[in-house]
């Protein structure tokens, strides 16, 4: 009796463990399919890149929750609550070759580095920042498909050349017999999402527009654009006159062919960086960010100079560039103004990615008058500009690199 008494309390002993371990199994698989769960039904995440201007910088991943998306216009951009995936900057480490960049928009933040944006991501690749999707691109008849969002053959950070070959041993190589006359060229193992106008105003730069093709054609083929570089020549022997020319040469490439966008290029600035893409965007896109004459710094938020992106609707909004700026520099602040009082946001590529060399030259005359134009500017914003642009065309020239457009401005 006494011993089987105690078998009793025994076996219960057992059997409550038994269940106490049942109950915890469960808790634990209901944790763990709970868990799983919500990880299937995360959102898709969203790459970002983001630098200092003057430093390299090697990939530090974090995650994070934002709110944060670019102001648009025409639409776009991803979900209210992505994902993000964080790409930082470590000072002193090698650049990351991402597959595409982000934007900033409205300049940079107080410490120098590029606010961050969010940019949609598909599963594979991240699409083209502020890409937009052009009309009459779908498949033509032969089959050809449109090309992917993000080229693929992008090789990231680039030997910047400090000469170039002649014209007759530039013409002979590769890259250079794709092109059509008039420095033409569109992808022939795909249908180009961008229809691209190069407008580089030029006068007796012949050294540096040798090196600018030389380095900018084998690039924009690369990222697969359909497009032409105009060579903008000034006539005559008046001070230089960028806007007007940058005005002409963009009203004179429409007339060729249905150009989307236009960029902008000054010829002694070449890209560091073949993921500073040449694409069409959502938002006029400040491209040269980072010069190395100026320590790879934004000199200024306002800074539109350079390199620069619009659509042909975008240039036709804000009445295009003034046509007042005689001599160096004030031009590309008016336009800042211009697109800022449309409302309008200013996009920009990471300082990483947006590295410019400039060939070193001599600035021409200063307009001593620029200052008190920027102030009285806004008064002038829609009778001065595409509205009031005067020029006659002397000549025009389809050569195997470029087309060169020689134009009369005509001082008043």
């Amino acid at each position: 009796m006494y011993s089987a008494a105690l078998v009793v309390p025994r076996g219960r002993g057992r059997l409550l463990r038994y269940l106490v371990g049942c109950v915890a199994a469960l808790l634990f698989l209901q944790c763990f399919l709970s868990l799983l769960s919500a990880r299937r039904a995360l959102p898709t995440s969203f790459f970002q890149f983001d630098s200092s201007a003057a430093v390299s910088p090697r990939l530090v991943l974090g995650l994070t929750n934002t709110t944060a998306r670019p102001p648009s216009t025409g639409g776009g951009g991803g979900p209210r609550d992505p994902l993000l995936v964080k790409v930082m900057v470590d000072p002193g480490s090698k650049a990351p070759a991402p597959p595409a960049a982000a934007v900033t928009v409205n300049g940079t933040a107080a410490n120098g580095t590029a606010a961050l944006v969010n940019v949609t991501a598909s599963s594979q690749r991240p699409p083209l920042p502020t890409a937009t999707t052009p009309a009459g691109t779908s498949s033509p008849a032969d089959g050809r498909q449109r090309c992917p969002p993000v080229p693929l053959k992008l090789v990231g950070p680039l030997a910047v050349p400090s000469s170039a070959p002649s014209w007759d041993q530039m013409e002979a190589e590769e890259p250079f017999r794709r092109l059509t006359d008039g420095g033409r060229y569109r992808p022939a193992e795909c249908v180009s999402r961008h229809r691209v106008a190069i407008i580089v105003p030029y006068r007796d730069r012949e050294e540096h527009l040798r090196m600018f093709l030389y380095h900018m054609h084998p690039v924009l083929q690369r990222q697969q654009l359909d497009y032409g570089i105009f060579i903008v020549e000034q006539d005559g022997s008046d001070m230089f006159n960028r806007a007007s020319l940058l005005n002409a040469g963009a009203m004179e490439a429409i007339k060729q062919y249905d150009f989307q966008c236009f960029v902008f290029h000054d010829v002694d600035l070449l890209m560091e960086d073949d993921r500073n893409l040449y694409t069409c965007p959502q938002q006029p896109r400040h491209m040269s960010v980072a010069v190395d004459s100026m320590q790879y710094k934004l000199a200024y938020p306002q800074l539109f100079g350079g390199v620069s992106a619009m659509t042909r609707s975008q240039f036709e909004l804000v009445n295009g560039f003034s046509n007042q700026y005689w001599g160096w520099g004030g031009e590309d602040d008016d336009m800042y103004n211009r697109l800022t009082y449309h409302k309008l946001h200013i996009a920009r590529y990471p300082a990483n990615i947006a590295r410019y060399k400039m060939v070193k030259h001599k600035h021409g005359k200063v307009n001593p008058k620029r200052f008190d134009l920027l102030r009285r500017g806004k008064k002038r914003f829609t009778t001065d500009g595409l509205s009031s642009l005067k020029y006659q065309v002397k000549d025009i020239v389809l050569d195997k690199l470029y087309t060169r457009l020689l134009i009369s401005l005509g001082r008043r």
